[in-house]
């Protein structure tokens, strides 16, 4: 006995009436002793005794562990960032159960709830009630969980925004309670707004600047299109969601340096633009996609070409201007010093065109220009420039061609104003030319030297009669006479060195070309005055010219 847990209980019964041994029990720690024949009558009490006591204790024992199973989830409970709930499914949604959370949601004690001083359905907003409703008798129905986002009204009198996930339980089939937790998200909700603020302020920059702006992931499929990117490609949003970005731009330049590209509209036609493509990168710098922003260049582009065209060429004729000509016969004249190539150049003067501006009149004059420089490109080749010089003087460079392929071409040049015939009002116009033809090659001195030599045999050719072709000779300079020597020359001869004509050959002939070039710009700068005279004259009626 004396190894005996005192926790188990135990009757000891002997045969004999043995007081030393029941004393030894006693201070082994036996409860008591009851002799034989009053055993026989305290039986029956006894066990009954026995039975009261070991119920107690196992009620004790669960009692305990209801208490720490309740203790274990009032800590569980109120340590959960939210509000847990136990409540009916009623229409003031009635509260069984509430942790203390609740009172820093609302202002109010979970004993406020759960005696009906105030109830959820009061703090809802009446704008989601309803809703609310709805979800919850929806979700109830299908037995599933609901999830619901309203906003509730705090004690202080300030909204606050609340996120409740709930589920029915059910016993036997049928609902019971409604168990579920309330979050409170306003602070989450402020940010989600300040949020659609930064992208309805983003959305309306992008909607309100002219460029086109346009965002592709990673795979290169357009998920972002502003009003500008609409209207220049002709793609609504919507459609052009999801296309690849390549389908609308064409070879766009990286980084952050504009280059032009090519955009297609949704017609299918071709958009000069220019612009820039930059990676979109996350909070963590990885590339999450790339932006293009561009715009529509196709009007100044053409402007542009435009005034480059002016610049080079002549405003009647169409023709290479005398500035470009001379450009392009200097490069012509280096190929042929540093690469040994020969080349040729004709000087072309009309006969007789005088005559057509005194008769008919200068509109006249300017048909006959303007019909025949397009006749003489008719026969030339593709790398020659045919350029209009000055008046009634035209240029050919002939690059890549000797000085007998040079007079064939002239020959063909000069049989094509035979043949040419300009209609002006009720007649037809003729006209005649001579053509001087010089050739350059590396012992060429200048370019300047090779327009004078054809200019000069240009001039030959008209003292010939006109209405031919003269081939400047290297060795025939003293002789051949230049437009000026022969308005000039003097009717009695004297005699003079030869060096000294040919010196004097040489000024005339760049006193001509400066003549020239003095008469082109005084007569590009008369009609410039004449255009701004007649603009100011219709722009301001009310004041004097």
């Amino acid at each position: 006995a004396r190894h005996v847990s005192p926790q188990i209980p135990m009757i000891v019964l002997m045969e004999t009436h043995d007081l030393e041994m029941a004393a030894d029990c006693l201070r082994s720690g036996a409860a008591d002793f009851v002799a034989k024949p009053a055993l026989v009558r305290l039986g029956p009490a006894i066990v009954s005794a026995l039975g009261l006591r070991h119920s107690r204790e196992a009620k004790a024992r669960a009692d305990t562990t209801l208490r720490d199973s309740e203790e274990r989830f009032r800590l569980l409970a109120d340590n959960l960032p939210g509000v847990v709930y136990l409540r009916r499914n009623d229409e003031h949604y009635s509260m069984l159960y509430l942790n203390d959370a609740v009172e820093s949601l609302t202002g109010y004690s979970p004993d406020t709830f759960l005696d009906g001083s105030i109830t959820f359905a009061g703090l809802c907003h009446s704008a989601d009630r309803a809703a609310c409703d709805v979800e919850i008798d929806q979700a109830v129905a299908g037995k599933r969980a609901f999830h619901l986002v309203y906003r509730l009204r705090h004690r202080s009198g300030a909204w606050r925004w609340v996120e409740e996930r709930g589920v029915g339980v059910y016993r036997d089939g049928e609902l019971r309670y409604v168990e579920g937790f309330l979050n409170d998200i306003t602070e989450r909700r402020r940010m989600e707004r300040r949020a659609e603020q930064r992208q309805e302020r983003t959305q309306a920059t992008f909607a309100s600047i002219g460029d086109a702006v346009i965002t592709a992931d990673l795979k290169g499929r357009i998920d972002f299109m502003n009003p500008g990117a609409e209207r220049l490609t002709g793609w609504p949003a919507a459609e052009a969601r999801g296309r690849l970005l390549t389908d609308l731009v064409k070879a766009l330049g990286n980084g952050n340096t504009a280059d032009t590209a090519i955009a297609i509209s949704k017609e299918g036609k071709e958009l000069a633009i220019a612009g820039s493509a930059a990676p979109v990168r996350d909070r963590h710098g990885k590339t999450a996609g790339a932006v293009v922003v561009f715009h529509d260049v196709t009007a100044p582009r053409a402007a542009a070409k435009d005034l480059a065209h002016q610049a080079t060429h002549d405003p009647l004729t169409g023709l290479v201007n005398r500035g470009e000509f001379e450009r392009r016969l200097g490069r012509a004249l280096e190929s042929a010093q540093h690469e040994s190539a020969q080349h040729s150049l004709c000087y072309l003067d009309l006969d007789g065109f005088k005559q057509v501006n005194d008769s008919d009149g200068h509109l006249a004059g300017d048909a006959v220009l303007r019909q025949l420089g397009t006749a003489l490109a008719s026969v030339m080749r593709t790398r020659d420039t045919l350029a209009r010089l000055g008046g009634d003087e035209f240029g050919l460079l002939l690059e890549h061609c000797n000085r007998e392929q040079a007079r064939k071409v002239a020959a063909d040049l000069l049989q094509t104003v035979r043949e040419f015939r300009c209609p002006w009002e009720d007649k037809t116009v003729s006209i005649g030319i001579s053509i001087g033809v010089a050739s350059m090659s590396a012992t060429s001195e200048s370019s300047t030297a090779v327009l004078r030599d054809a200019d000069a045999a240009c001039y030959a050719a008209k003292r010939q009669g006109g209405n031919c072709v003269h081939v400047f000779e290297d060795t025939a300079v003293d002789q051949t006479p230049t437009s000026l020597e022969r308005s000039s020359a003097p009717t009695q001869r004297y005699s003079y060195p030869a060096h000294l004509l040919t010196q004097l050959s040489g000024y005339l002939v760049d006193l001509r070309l400066a003549t020239l070039r003095a008469r082109s710009t005084i007569s590009e700068w008369w009609r410039g005055y004449h255009e701004e005279t007649r603009v100011l004259h219709h722009s301001r009626p009310d004041e004097p010219c």
